[in-house]
């Protein structure tokens, strides 16, 4: 099994790395921090569902929810970038598995980062796949297009984002905290989890405020 793992992991790593990187989790272990991508990746592809299956309605009346379907997904995943970007690389609080693989030397560092790489890619299959809807959509009459539900959709998106990744990867498996080495970790974990909350309930906000407006004062008025 060790030798399977090594040939999947890091193919291009050294064996020392390559032998490190598969035997940094068990099996249990990598199932609990694939959790957080399934349910992201259900929870996407629920939402592009939505956005692709609208009903047309009549000739008179726009939908808004593609757009905002569309920009959620978009907002899923550009909110694993915010993430990686700020948390992981610029301020370096925390990487993929920190707490149970401590960054202190080269190879625990490189650990961290493949973990962190499998992150990206997974955030950057959401964020094409957002990009491909709203493309699709934008493209359709029937579909209302305003900035209030774009952003909201965004925000909504990039709250859903960190709640299940906060909830699952900070909380429940404790893979990270938002501060590592901090003296107070969980101050900053449950800071994270109601900036999610306000964030979800701000797009909730601006997408509220636009009703299904009539095509014909939709022209007049844009």
């Amino acid at each position: 099994m060790n030798n399977l793992w090594m040939l999947i992991f890091c193919v291009t790593c050294n064996r020392p790395l390559q032998k490190a990187i598969s035997a940094s989790l068990t099996e249990i272990e990598m199932l609990q921090l694939f959790i957080p991508f399934i349910l992201l990746g259900l929870l996407t592809a629920f939402v592009g569902y939505k956005a692709l299956a609208f009903k047309n309605k009549p000739q008179a009346l726009l939908s808004q929810s593609p757009l905002v379907a569309a920009a959620c997904v978009l907002g899923i995943g550009l909110g694993g970038f915010i993430d990686g970007i700020v948390f992981h690389q610029i301020l370096q609080w925390h990487e993929m598995v920190s707490a149970k693989i401590i960054p202190l030397d080269f190879t625990s560092k490189s650990i961290n980062m493949f973990w962190d790489g499998i992150f990206h890619a997974f955030t950057l299959l959401i964020t094409f796949f957002g990009i491909l809807l709203l493309y699709k959509l934008l493209q359709q009459n029937q579909v209302l297009k305003h900035r209030n539900l774009f952003i909201g959709g965004l925000l909504m998106g990039w709250g859903l984002f960190n709640l299940i990744e906060g909830l699952f990867n900070h909380h429940v498996f404790k893979f990270h905290t938002v501060k590592d080495f901090d003296l107070n970790p969980q101050i900053w974990n449950i800071s994270f989890l109601a900036f999610s909350i306000l964030i979800i309930v701000l797009g909730y906000f601006l997408i509220y405020k636009i009703k299904n407006i009539h095509h014909e004062n939709w022209r007049t008025n844009s």
